[in-house]
């Protein structure tokens, strides 16, 4: 399982007391950061709806802080995801986050200001100006020997956690590869519902092991239903399978509407332990490098 966030609370043995998570302040940009490299989150706005309607980040929550005592553990369940809290000027946001740590969550983020986001905000009266220009996501490819290797998707999410679209995946795993080897790019997997795809989706999405070399992949701004994407904040995914069940995720949040952009970004890998687990300086770990994504309007 890949897993980006430590967990703030302390584990406990039975009839030891449950230890409360700290207060945790970070920037915006920090926010950004990490909510890039989860897997899965909750944004909170603790606004009220009149401040909410007309300038939010994309896939926030509403809950007022002055019902978070009411409404949180109904709308929030798991008090073990990570919840980035905001506000308008930053003490709501402080007063909600400790109000869920006195609830029991153990992983709440307050970043403060909507004021000090910086990249970008859409409202409920319009979805905002239509992007223009395309994403280039470019790589490094190692083509590996042997089984269970050499596969990988490329996909575009909302900050809610919503596909937005599949760029590439390869064919081995969509054709049915995935039930074979349940190892195979399983975020992707779990993510894109890749049982319910019916076979023209397969091969407008599907593309060969490509051989060894540098591949570029383009995102043309459209969703998957191939209507224009709006001027906000996506995160852009590349997950790899090196062999069996090791794995590498690039993540990168970005904002359309900002200007041109190139930004290079880090590996996150999640390796076996076990059995197959990789031998240091493996061919396997560079099998995907260099991941760069562009961004040109």
């Amino acid at each position: 399982m890949l897993a980006f966030l430590p967990g703030c609370g302390a584990s406990n043995s039975p009839g030891t007391s449950v230890q409360k998570a700290e207060y945790i302040r970070i920037s915006a940009q920090e926010a950004h950061e990490m909510m890039s490299q989860s897997e899965s989150f909750v944004l909170l706005d603790v606004r009220n709806p009149d401040e909410f309607k007309p300038m939010h980040i994309q896939g926030a929550v509403l809950i007022p802080g002055s019902e978070i005592a009411a409404r949180a553990e109904k709308e929030l369940p798991d008090k073990a995801a990570a919840i980035f809290v905001y506000c308008q000027s930053g003490r709501r946001s402080q007063a909600a986050a400790n109000a869920l740590l006195e609830l029991g969550y153990s992983q709440v983020y307050d970043f403060g200001a909507i004021g000090d986001w910086p990249f970008g905000t859409v409202s409920d009266s319009s979805s905002g100006a239509q992007a223009s220009g395309k994403l280039i996501i470019r790589f490094d490819f190692e083509k590996q020997t042997g089984s269970a290797s050499n596969q990988y998707a490329i996909w575009i999410e909302g900050l809610d956690g919503t596909l937005v679209k599949t760029v590439c995946v390869t064919s081995y795993t969509v054709n049915g590869g995935y039930g074979k080897r349940p190892d195979s790019i399983p975020l992707y997997v779990q993510k894109a519902d890749i049982g319910s795809m019916q076979p023209s989706e397969i091969d407008a999405i599907s593309s060969p092991t490509p051989k060894t070399g540098t591949v570029e992949y383009i995102w043309d701004l459209t969703d998957s239903s191939a209507s224009p994407v709006s001027e906000s904040t996506y995160i852009a995914r590349v997950q790899g399978t090196l062999r069996w069940d090791n794995q590498v995720l690039y993540s990168h949040a970005f904002t359309l509407g900002q200007g041109a952009f190139i930004e290079t970004v880090e590996p996150q890998f999640s390796l076996s332990t076990g059995s197959r687990a990789l031998a240091q300086g493996a061919s396997e770990l560079g099998m995907i490098k260099n991941v760069q994504i562009e961004y040109v309007k």
